[in-house]
């Protein structure tokens, strides 16, 4: 009975150790699959930390270039009201000049105006001495045709015009018409 009983220990024991070697080979696969499925998660877990990474980089780039794009965009609205301050005053400057060629245009105009009735006024006056000088004998005096040399325009002209310019311009009016040498 020892040797049945050592048999049947023995077929026991081989059972068990081939039970033992099949779980073994069960648990050695199930522990390569836990390794392989831990190695796919920490590969996994690391592309997605890397993912992350780089998400929350673009993020921090994004509100970087956010906060520069709203700099910028004010320093360009400042930009912009300058020059529309600068903008308004060159259209006052250029609006100051026009009215002042504009004031300085009638001031010519009416110097023009006021030279073409002088220079009529003198035409006038010159066709009066040419009339009066044709009219005049020997026995009448010249100071009659030097009364009729001046109309009350001319004269009036005359106040305007300082001592020296006034008997320049009386000099000038009689050499014209050829009194200067009678007198």
């Amino acid at each position: 009975m020892k040797k049945l009983l050592n048999k049947i220990l023995q077929a026991f024991g081989l059972v068990l150790l081939s039970v033992n070697r099949s779980l073994s080979r069960e648990l050695k696969a199930e522990r390569d699959a836990v390794a392989m499925n831990l190695a796919e998660y920490a590969t996994a877990s690391d592309n997605l930390r890397h993912i992350i990474k780089t998400l929350s980089a673009r993020i921090q780039y994004s509100e970087a270039s956010e906060k520069t794009l709203k700099h910028e965009l004010e320093e360009a609205k400042q930009q912009v009201a300058v020059r529309q301050a600068d903008l308004e005053t060159y259209f006052n400057e250029a609006k100051a000049l026009d009215q002042n060629l504009r004031q300085m245009e009638s001031q010519y105009r009416a110097q023009v105006r006021q030279t073409d009735c002088f220079r009529k006024e003198l035409q006038r006056e010159r066709e009066d001495f040419i009339k009066a000088k044709k009219g005049l004998t020997a026995d009448k005096p010249q100071g009659i045709v030097f009364g009729k040399l001046g109309s009350n325009n001319w004269r009036k002209n005359l106040r305007t015009l300082s001592t020296s310019a006034r008997q320049a311009e009386i000099e000038r009016k009689l050499n014209e018409y050829g009194l200067l040498k009678t007198l």
